[in-house]
Parts: structure tokens; C-alpha cells; sequence
């Protein structure tokens, strides 16, 4: 796979994606009589419903998030079905392009007490997503979170009920969050904090969560680490990445090897980069959708909103904010306004207020 993702360096197949990498994933859920367009990550539910349509077919899923998030770079979203799998890998693309195309229900759930501007968010099982573009690539991620972690944590059929009456059962409570404390799935040598708050997420092996901290609805990468009193909500770390101490990630995709220790929603940080304590990456816009750049054009963020792309390696120094749908070039290091740092606190005797001018007090 030599695609690439946008706003990030190096190669598409090696992008965070759920519990492993994009490249992962294609190889995970691959059907050898199906042929896909570059860029495209798909369900297993998707790949058998497509799969079991006859003939040269191209199947698409109906899903009501999913048109604005294909439009920011107009990727094309199908799996084709050929019912004769033999020629080049060309000869078989041409001829997905040239079968017609089916939309098949993708079996959407609206997720309750979760809206975008846009509307409710939904959740599909049978999801084909492009990410092609870093805003891409993490609606992909945030979308397919809840489904992925239900059928790992909960699973369908008659075993479902069981496993939550069976947590319910352990936790001594129904509460949503008591169930979901029993719901966690823990790698070999993963280690939760007895003081920690930890609700429905699957760590990694040697994964560690530490005293105080909040994550919900994450999924931790092998020896991935979030620090003492951090909050993570609704994310994906990559292998080796780290929250550190106070710092709050929601509804983001920080990759293998980043520490991050700002505040973040809706953001991306890259992989091997650093975001200092005090950072602030925006998700929103007062009065306007945010804009992010597609090629040389900026074009409307999928749903209106997004927060922030930390490109890989990038260093954001403590202090800085970012505003919404911006990038941080890859290898950047950005670093604060010395003006903004006190170097000078000498006040005349008895001053007993001051005002921060230029890295110095002066008496008022």
C-alpha cells in the first residue's frame, strides 16, 4: 500500500486504525473475490454482504455521516464483487469501475446523547470509510469506535445479554458506567490503577493506565500509557503512545510513539509527536464551519467541525493554540512567545499588584 494520508507523512497502510494500522486492517477483513479502490477501510459485515451479491457488482452502503466525509476529496466508497477473479490487478479494477453499482442498508443506529451539528451521529456494522485525509482518518476512527468495541467487548447473538447480565452481575449495579467498568478487555501485562476509572476499553498488551485517570470508550495500543489524572474519552492510541499527566484527549487519534499532554477534540496527533502541557488544539469555529485544506484548496470540514493535525514528529511547544482545521507540518517544532514567559519579577518595595508587560511585572 504506497497511498498516502493526507496532512501526514509516510505511507497510508501504516496510519493508526482502530487496534493496529490501516494496512492491518485491509488484510484483516480482505475477501479474495472482492476488489477495492485505494484508500478505502471497510467492516467485515460490509465485505460478506458485498461478497454475497452475484455477478460483477460494485457494493455501496447506504450511511447517512458518511457523504460529506467522501466528498472532502471525493473518494470513491465500494467494494466490487467480480464474479471471475482472474486477470491483472488493473484488468480487475477496470472492471469494478465498470459493474453497476448496489446500495445495501448499512444497518445504522443513532447513538443516543450524540450530536453533531449536522445531526444525530450514527453507527453502522456494515461501514466502508475512505482516508485519504487526515479529518478522514479520524472520522474513520471515531465512527467505527463504538461498533469495534462492542463486538469485542459484548459480542451479538445470545452471548451478548449474557456477557452484560454477567458484568451487571460483578458490578452489583445496571448503571451503564458500573456494566461498562466490567467490560474492559486487558492485553497480557496491562495494568488499570486501582484509583482509575476505566469503562469500556480494550487495552493493548502492557497497556497502563495510572492513579486517578479517566478513559471511556478508548482503545489503548500495545504499551500505549496514560499518566496519572488524565481524561481520554472516545479515542484511539497507537502503539507506545502516552497521555501524559492532566493532559485531556476526547474524541481523537493520538499515534504510536506520541506524547500528548494539551487539551484536544476532534484532533490527530502524529506519529513520534510531542504536544506540551498548557497546548490547546481548537475543534470549532463560532459562527462558521471550520475549513481544512484539501490540496491547494480549503474546502468544509466533514460535519462542520473538526480540531487539529499534529503532523508527525512535530513538537508544540506549552502555551501554544492552535485554531480549528489547521495542520502542524511534520518535523515542525513550534515554540512559544518569549514575551508570554516572565523573566523580569523585580517590583519596587511594598508593590503589592502587578500586570504581566513583555516578560516583565510592572506595579499598577
Amino acid at each position: 500500500m504506497n497511498e498516502t494520508c493526507e496532512g501526514l507523512l509516510g505511507p497510508l497502510g501504516e496510519r493508526t486504525f482502530l487496534d493496529g494500522t490501516v494496512a492491518e486492517w485491509r488484510l484483516r477483513t480482505a475477501v479474495p473475490a472482492l476488489v477495492a479502490p485505494p484508500g478505502l477501510v471497510w467492516s467485515a459485515s460490509a465485505a460478506a454482504t458485498v461478497a454475497a451479491m452475484a455477478g460483477d457488482v460494485r457494493g455501496a452502503p447506504e450511511m447517512a455521516l458518511l457523504g460529506p466525509i467522501a466528498a472532502l476529496t471525493d473518494a470513491p466508497v465500494w467494494l466490487a464483487r467480480l464474479a471471475d477473479g482472474a486477470g491483472t490487478p488493473a484488468e480487475r479494477m477496470a472492471r469494478a469501475l465498470a459493474a453497476p453499482e448496489l446500495r445495501f442498508d448499512a444497518r445504522e443506529r443513532v447513538l443516543p446523547g450524540v450530536a453533531l451539528p449536522s445531526g444525530p451521529v450514527r453507527v453502522a456494522d456494515a461501514w466502508m470509510f475512505p482516508v485519504g485525509h487526515w479529518t478522514q482518518l479520524l472520522w474513520a476512527n471515531l465512527l467505527t469506535l463504538g461498533p469495534f468495541l462492542w463486538e469485542r467487548l459484548v459480542g451479538g447473538g445470545v452471548m451478548a445479554p449474557v456477557r452484560i447480565g454477567w458484568a451487571a452481575l460483578r458490578a452489583g449495579s445496571f448503571a451503564p458506567e458500573d456494566v461498562a467498568a466490567r467490560l474492559n478487555q486487558l492485553g497480557p501485562g496491562a495494568r488499570i490503577h486501582r484509583t482509575a476509572t476505566v469503562e469500556g476499553c480494550i487495552l493493548g498488551a502492557r497497556a497502563r493506565v495510572g492513579a486517578g485517570a479517566v478513559v471511556r470508550g478508548a482503545v489503548l495500543g500495545d504499551d500505549a500509557v496514560v499518566e496519572e489524572l488524565a481524561l481520554v474519552e472516545g479515542s484511539v492510541l497507537g502503539a507506545g503512545a502516552r497521555v501524559q499527566r492532566l493532559a485531556m484527549a476526547k474524541f481523537s487519534v493520538i499515534e504510536a510513539g506520541a506524547a500528548f499532554a494539551g487539551i484536544m477534540q476532534l484532533g490527530i496527533v502524529g506519529r513520534g509527536a510531542t504536544v506540551k502541557h498548557g497546548a490547546i488544539l481548537m475543534d470549532m469555529a463560532f459562527g462558521q464551519a471550520v475549513r481544512v485544506r484539501v490540496g491547494s484548496e480549503l474546502r468544509a470540514a466533514p460535519h462542520g467541525l473538526c480540531g487539529v493535525c499534529v503532523g508527525d514528529g512535530a513538537v508544540l511547544a506549552s502555551g501554544i493554540r492552535v485554531a480549528p482545521g489547521r495542520v502542524i507540518p511534520s518535523g515542525l517544532e513550534i515554540l512559544g512567545d518569549p514575551a508570554q514567559v516572565l523573566t523580569r519579577l523585580d517590583l519596587p518595595p511594598g508593590c503589592g499588584r502587578a500586570e504581566a508587560r513583555g516578560g516583565r511585572l510592572e506595579p499598577v
